[in-house]
């Protein structure tokens, strides 16, 4: 420290060009930092003093503490310094941390450590370490044969330092549990037999998290050395801490205001992780101080206060981190910490580290993109993630948070990992319901778990890499979750046509009881006329009383004059006597007519009253016999949706429930080794998705029962070998049952169908572009990179004659519809026609950019051109009409085109891997296709099966369903080929697939799935899972089935 202080001027000089910083920030002290190591004093005695005694310490404390700091600035030193008097000072250190390879990780630095080893090459180096690795492996003593071997001096002392411990429990769950057992077990022993010897000077010095102890417990040795020797790291007191301010500061020339001093110690408190906040912190003031201040003055609070203080620093770095990130790689920052970080069961967040391109599946993204956002995180001044910057990142890195702080002090972080918490719980819950699905215990989600669960899948689009992190079963899960929604849009569907169904026959009950009400009109109206008619008799009779009721008066004053005649003229008597009873007999009359008409009164009444009540009675009959009718047809319809309904319901859910467990069986055969249970999966599930009329092809059942095949034969077992270079093109001919190939080579083959083995045809023909057939196959042709046309007869392939066309290089090419020329074009961006029986080249066309490809359309003869520009032509074979833009570019290559048969479907593929189909007669985009990540290569379709076959440099080979309504469902990917896919051809009428590659290969794929499926069961020994195998994987309540007899598909 004196010599340091001595150079005061140097240092300021680095302060001032901003090279110096005494503050580390949250990674430890290095061993160069001593003189920056304050506030541990008497601490590294102690460390010391058990290390001589047993040859082993352990040094244990909680994150934070200061493990690492106090033995690269205070044990190591002190060793090299001499202190431990009877080794000497001659030490080799050898610094380690476990990671994925603990045992790797250990002979690389033992090797390290020596002199000599920094003298040998690359390739020594790489030897030496493959050896060293060899002799830990093969005995308990390994360590110390090395050690013994490398030794290059007497008396020299080897310290082997395990820094980070607890990462040997970490980091297991990135590796198989049997192999990180074991690989732990194997470590464990090597520095317990190091300990054990005494011939060899080895010393071993671990640093452990306090709160790993008892994951120790399982290696009973080592428990034993820790329970002998081990040191815990004690909090450091306030005296201690203000030696840590105030010492390093000191050392860079630099002062600390009291005030800020006490800030600092009231803000660390007595959190024993608060000491990586407070160096960060510190680390930060200082750059401030530096970039914002005169070096003469003190470090005060408004410098701290700028960085956002020891709640905020932190913080406020990783966003500034966050903050340079372009706005794509910002999305996937989020993913990665998301991927780094876990929110444990009491809420505090847990470190959990994960290879690189375990990060890039997860994200979805490129490893060149997730190397650079983690570069952005570790750079100088950065440790916010680990490896340190040294270490160049490759896709097995193991990328970790430096410190459990960044999760609980970054708020962006937080929210995050708050967010992931959420998902990963949903998750959970519909992986769950999957399985209890998949048993028969459970029926598919509903509505608002279905809606919760679809919002999920939208907002996170969770993918493998992502789900297998918590819970394996994700495609079974997102399997559970499509039917779900599926069977939910169809319940809906079905209660629409439903209402349909009722508003429709609600209008013919309607129309049925407006005609009832019409009769019922009609039935009234007559019963009142014959009401009117009463109404007028009874009027009749009325009057006719009236008048006899006159009649009888009259009769009576006649009565009464008589009698007063009688009396005045007795003479008359005789006459009189007549005239009375004439009066009485008129009398008698009167009231016969009276009580006549009283009667005929009275029977119309009651002829009207008769004549309402079987009106009344006639309306209540009519209304109860159709509301009777009514309620029978509605009860009976009802009763017979109800029925339907039902029946359709359990159809429909055994259907999705086989056909998911069809899914999720052959997704698992191909995460699973053996070949049997591999093979007894995949045609499990072939036989429940052919059974229950799934997708066919099922991409997932194609790749069940290839990958069955090739776990039994062998990766190469459909590998056709021959060509010595790129194969560039291929032609089947469906009659000759022949394909043909060519390439760089050269050489021309021709493969029988059935064989592996090929016939060269013709050869030294320099780098071949392409091999066309005319139509009449007539004729074939190829063109080179050399310029040059070969014609050939066919299918002899006798050459005819070789034209030279152009000076550079030739890659597409075509024949007429008649064969009668051929169009070729290159690097030129001209287009050459060549005369077929003359032989004579002309130039047909000169393009404004690069052609790609040609190709002649089956619909009118006519020539179509793709072009780097993006444009694809059309050019008249007659010249009758100009060049032709038939889809417009966007500065994106076109790569390759292929026709449909009816010439009415165009296949357009481009630089970057997308994939349209167009209709030519509209001129829209019918679908576009996306999976490929970069060029593709060819294009053919396969019109009796509906399928479009496309090949890219991003090494696969995809087929697509082109049929309408089908151009959603996911491709067939044959991504094994090894190299980069050039061409692709269907062949045997669709069940054959041959690919050629860049290596120098072809590849043949079987595409027929029930000869696939037979292909595998005639290589299974064992053709019925055990009971619990059938249990795990397809559930309970389904019965047990041989997959290779039929009865599989029977039942």
């Amino acid at each position: 420290m004196n010599s340091f202080s001595s150079s005061n001027t140097e240092t300021q000089k680095l302060i001032v060009a901003g090279q110096f910083n005494p503050f580390p920030g949250l990674r430890p002290f290095r061993t160069d930092e001593t003189f920056l190591f304050f506030g541990r004093d008497g601490q590294t005695e102690e460390v010391l003093w058990r290390l001589e005694k047993n040859r082993f310490v352990a040094a244990l404390g909680a994150s934070g503490s200061g493990k690492s700091s106090l033995i690269y600035c205070g044990l190591i030193p002190a060793l090299q310094g001499g202190f431990m008097e009877k080794q000497g000072s001659q030490w080799n250190v050898s610094t380690s941390r476990p990671g994925t390879d603990p045992i790797q990780n250990l002979a690389k630095a033992v090797l390290e450590s020596t002199k000599s080893y920094h003298k040998k090459s690359d390739e020594d180096k790489e030897l030496l370490l493959n050896v060293a690795v060899t002799m830990l492996l093969s005995s308990s003593k390994g360590l110390v044969t090395l050690v013994e071997k490398l030794q290059e001096e007497e008396g020299e002392n080897f310290l082997i330092l395990i820094d980070q411990f607890e990462e040997l429990f970490r980091f297991s769950r990135l590796e198989s549990e049997d192999l990180s057992m074991g690989m732990a077990s194997a470590f464990v022993k090597l520095l317990v037999e190091a300990t054990k010897q005494a011939k060899v000077p080895i010393y071993v010095v671990m640093t452990m998290r306090s709160d790993y102890i008892g994951d120790c417990a399982r290696f009973p040795e080592l428990t034993y050395l820790i329970n002998e020797s081990h040191y815990l790291i004690p909090q450091m007191t306030r005296v201690q801490k203000q030696e840590a301010i105030m010492g390093p500061a000191a050392v860079g020339g630099a002062k600390i205001s009291s005030r800020l001093l006490q800030r600092l110690l009231n803000d660390l408190g007595d959190t024993q992780d608060q000491l990586p906040i407070m160096q960060h912190a510190l680390m930060r003031t200082w750059e401030y101080w530096t970039g914002h201040s005169n070096i003469s003055d003190e470090l005060d609070i408004h410098h701290y206060e700028a960085i956002g203080g020891m709640a905020e620093a932190l913080s406020q770095h990783a966003d500034e981190a966050f903050r340079d990130l372009s706005e794509e790689e910002k999305i996937v920052c989020e993913k990665i910490f998301k991927a780094l970080t876990e929110k444990g069961e009491d809420g505090r967040g847990i470190r959990r580290p994960t290879k690189v391109k375990i990060l890039a599946q997860i994200a979805g993204s490129d490893v060149d993109v997730i190397e650079n956002i983690v570069d952005c995180f570790r750079t100088n001044g950065r440790t916010l993630l680990t490896p340190d910057q040294s270490v160049e990142l490759t896709t097995e890195s193991v990328v970790d948070i430096s410190h459990e702080s960044l999760m609980r002090v970054w708020i962006r972080c937080r929210d995050w990992v708050d967010e992931e918490f959420e998902a990963v719980k949903i998750y959970k819950r519909l992986s769950e319901a999957a399985d209890l699905y998949q048993q028969g215990k459970a029926s598919l989600w509903r509505p608002p778990d279905l809606y919760i669960a679809i919002q999920w899948r939208e907002r996170f689009k969770p993918n493998l890499a992502w789900a297998v992190q918590y819970e394996p079963s994700y495609e079974r899960a997102i399997t559970f979750l499509k039917n779900s929604q599926e069977e939910y849009e169809e319940e809906q569907r079905v209660k629409e046509r439903l209402q349909k169904r009722i508003v429709k026959r609600t209008k013919i009950i309607a129309l049925i009881l407006a005609a009832a009400t019409i009769g019922a009109i009609m039935l009234v109206i007559f019963a009142q006329m014959k009401a009117r008619a009463a109404d007028i008799a009874r009027e009749e009779a009325q009057e006719f009383g009236e008048q006899a009721n006159k009649n009888a008066k009259a009769a009576e004053e006649a009565l009464k004059r008589a009698e007063t005649e009688q009396r005045k003229a007795e003479e008359a008597a005789d006459e009189a006597q007549r005239q009375t009873l004439i009066a009485q007999a008129a009398k008698d009359s009167a009231e016969y007519q009276k009580n006549l008409a009283l009667e005929q009164t009275r029977l119309a009444l009651l002829a009207q009253t008769e004549a309402e009540n079987q009106r009344l009675n006639a309306e209540k009959a009519k209304e109860e016999a159709l509301a009777s009718a009514q309620l029978a047809e509605v009860r009976t319809r009802e009763a017979e949706i109800q029925r339907l309904n039902a029946d359709a319901a359990k159809a429909s859910a055994d259907t999705l429930r086989f056909l998911s467990i069809a899914q999720a069986l052959a997704v698992k055969s191909l995460q699973i080794k053996d070949p049997a249970q591999k093979a007894l999966l995949a045609s499990q599930a072939y036989a429940f998705n052919e059974q229950y009329k799934g997708l066919n092809p099922h991409p997932d059942v194609f790749q069940g029962l290839y990958q069955s095949i090739k776990s039994f034969k062998g990766e190469n077992f459909n590998l056709m070998k021959g060509h010595e270079d790129y194969v560039r093109t291929l032609y089947y001919d469906q009659e000759e049952k022949t394909l043909f190939s060519a390439g760089s080579d050269g050489a021309i083959r021709s493969w029988k169908d059935g064989s592996l083995e090929s016939e060269i045809l013709s050869d030294d023909n320099g780098v071949v572009r392409g091999l066309i057939i005319s139509r009449d196959k007539g004729r074939a042709a190829i063109y080179t990179e050399s310029g040059s046309v070969r014609i050939f007869s066919y299918p002899e392939f006798k050459s005819i004659k070789k034209i030279k066309v152009s000076k550079g290089q030739l890659w597409a090419g075509s024949f007429d519809q008649f064969g009668d020329r051929l169009y070729v074009t290159g690097q030129n961006k001209k287009i050459y026609s060549v005369d077929t029986e003359s032989f004579a080249v002309s130039e047909f066309k000169t393009s404004n950019s690069k052609i790609t490809s040609l190709h002649i359309s089956n619909l009118d003869g006519s020539l179509w051109a793709t072009k780097t520009s993006g444009e694809v032509s059309k050019y008249c074979l007659d010249n009758a009409c100009d060049e032709l833009a038939v889809y417009g570019g966007k500065n994106i290559a076109g790569t390759a085109l292929a026709f449909s048969s009816d010439g009415k479907t165009v296949a357009l593929g481009f630089e970057d891997g997308k994939l349209i189909l167009w209709d030519r007669l509209t001129g829209t985009e019918i679908d576009n296709l996306q999976g490929h990540d970069t060029k593709v290569t060819s294009l053919k379709f396969d019109e009796e099966k509906h399928r479009l076959v496309s090949t890219s440099l991003d090494g696969s080979a995809r087929i697509w369903n082109v049929e309408k309504g089908r151009t959603n469902e996911s491709p067939i990917i044959l991504n094994d080929l090894g190299a980069w896919a050039s061409e692709a051809t269907f062949a045997h009428h669709g069940d054959l697939l041959y690919v050629g590659t860049s290596g120098h290969d072809l590849r043949r794929y079987e595409l027929d799935i029930p000869t696939m499926s037979d292909n595998v069961c005639g290589l299974m020994q064992r053709k019925e899972m055990t009971d619990k195998e059938w249990v795990r994987y397809v559930g309970e309540g389904i019965e047990n089935r041989n997959v290779c007899s039929g009865e599989a598909l029977n039942q």
